[in-house]
């Protein structure tokens, strides 16, 4: 049968697809109507369960990232022999949201600063607490006393704290983590070996994220003027584009794509249920992942040929299998200035949250601050070497498979198909926004954090675009997912 793809195109690839018209065009109005109530049900879902909240371990998130940052403050200190009330300094801006969150503070400030700046900072706490009318509980009330008698003992020069019994001691540790263990392990103290164990993982932290930071930079210098050139050149139709419009059957991939989202919800709720009490949550959220890549069988109940099918979404090897993967590590570099700029962008929503929460006249906020992270950050972060290793295998090998195969394949191509009559330049921008946009809003990250999730998105959709080929915006994925875990591994893990 005929179709109307563009036959001066020379992709050896056209030749071996049949493009065949099905009998019907698909129903877009309908399948748009479904993917909308999907992510606004998805929306509510993470509305319920907000990024941050309290994990089984008993640390949130905001602890989690607080201890990274704390961890790197203490081994920068140590590292560089930087004054520790130059530090201190540094730290301030950690002395916020809950009561929790401030007593680590404390402990913070008593490593950096002294056991005399430590007490200070319990009587400020004490003064903030009354300024905002609230009322500790009896366990933060325990706490702050147990944190009191440590750093008036400190402060005596009685390393040994004899005012603080064993049994709060252990209770220090048991909620303060390890802030608990660094507030019980002071310079010179009767513990040393938790004490280098503390400094070592903080010299860890420290090392990670400057190899990270150093190594991203580079990379995104280097990405960013092939970025430049790459979409100069794209645009002005210079670089041979590898998705190529005139399909009839647009809408059908539009019915695909609200299958696949309807089919992977119920799909990752029957894992969760399964996998409740074992140590295989993640090869169940996997494996259900997988099985959400069987909605691409509706196309072809829908009259289109596997193989024409695979063409058309870009699950093939591409034009020069061998130099794909390459491409991919090129794409990764790329996304780096793009995740940049969806940085500041964050940046800016953040701030601007923080100015009109203080236009409510309140002067300290108690409350649990709330930050752009994954929730899987806290089972990587806490969990064991299983866990970590099932995490790895689903976010760096089995997610890139499927939200490249689902968004910049099927997605891209409807939307690709139903704006071709935009022209190219303004259809690709619109393509790739909407599938970024929708591509980062479902992520648990949570709002904020969609401009990051996008500027990662755009760029694996515009070498879509080039290559046809969906293996380099994996192979992208893939990397990207990987050194961020293994970053938190490093940073964060216990």
């Amino acid at each position: 049968m005929q179709n109307d793809l563009d036959p001066s195109v020379a992709d050896p690839l056209i030749a071996t697809a049949i493009p065949a018209h099905p009998q019907k065009k698909g129903q877009s109005a309908l399948a748009w109507i479904m993917i909308v109530l999907l992510v606004l049900l998805v929306l509510v879902m993470h509305a319920i369960a907000p990024p941050g909240a309290a994990f089984s371990s008993g640390q949130g998130l905001d602890v989690r990232l607080m201890q990274m940052q704390a961890r790197y403050l203490i081994g920068a200190k140590e590292l560089s022999g930087m004054s520790g009330k130059d530090v201190y300094e540094q730290a301030k801006g950690l002395n916020g949201g809950r009561v929790e969150q401030r007593l680590r503070f404390v402990v913070l400030a008593g490593e950096l600063a002294g056991p005399a700046k430590a007490l200070d900072e319990l009587n400020d706490l004490g003064a903030k607490l009354r300024e905002a009318g609230v009322d500790e509980t009896p366990e933060q009330a325990t706490l702050e006393d147990d944190l009191r008698r440590l750093y008036e003992d400190y402060r005596a020069g009685r390393l040994q704290a004899p005012s603080v019994s064993n049994d709060e001691k252990q209770q220090l540790r048991t909620e303060l983590g390890w802030f608990g263990d660094l507030a019980l392990a002071p310079a010179g103290g009767p513990d040393p070996e938790t004490r280098a164990a503390i400094l070592g993982s903080a010299h860890r932290t420290v090392l990670a994220l400057l190899g990270y930071i150093i190594g991203l930079g580079l990379l995104g210098l280097l990405g960013f003027v092939g970025l430049v050139v790459f979409v100069i050149l794209l645009f002005s139709g210079k670089l041979q584009r590898g998705v190529q419009t005139g399909l009839l059957h647009g809408g059908v991939y539009a019915e695909t794509f609200a299958v696949w989202m309807a089919l992977f919800m119920a799909l990752s709720l029957g894992a969760e249920r399964l996998s409740f009490g074992t140590d295989l949550r993640w090869l169940f959220t996997g494996l259900a992942s997988l099985l959400s890549l069987s909605a691409l069988f509706w196309p072809v109940l829908r009259g289109i040929p596997w193989s024409q099918v695979r063409w058309e979404i870009g699950l093939k090897l591409g034009k020069r299998p061998p130099l794909e993967p390459l491409i991919g590590v090129a794409t990764y570099a790329m996304a780096i200035p793009m995740v940049a700029l969806g940085l500041l962008v964050t940046f800016a929503i953040l701030l601007l949250e923080g100015a009109l929460q203080g236009l409510g006249g309140t002067a300290e906020n108690f409350n649990q601050g709330h930050f752009p992270s994954h929730p899987i950050v806290e089972y990587v972060a806490s969990g064991d070497w299983w866990a970590r290793l099932q995490i790895l295998l689903l976010a760096s090998v089995i997610a890139p498979i499927v939200e490249e195969t689902m968004f910049r394949g099927v997605l891209y191509r409807h939307l690709r198909e139903a704006s071709a009559r935009l022209g190219l330049g303004l259809s690709i921008l619109c393509s790739a926004v909407c599938v970024s946009f929708l591509f980062a809003v479902i992520h648990p990250q949570g709002l904020e954090a969609v401009p990051i999730l996008m500027g990662l998105a755009f760029t694996f959709c515009l070498v879509r675009e080039w290559r046809g080929s969906l293996v380099p915006a994996m192979i992208a994925h893939g990397i990207s997912n990987g050194l961020v875990l293994s970053l938190l591994i490093l940073a964060m893990g216990d």
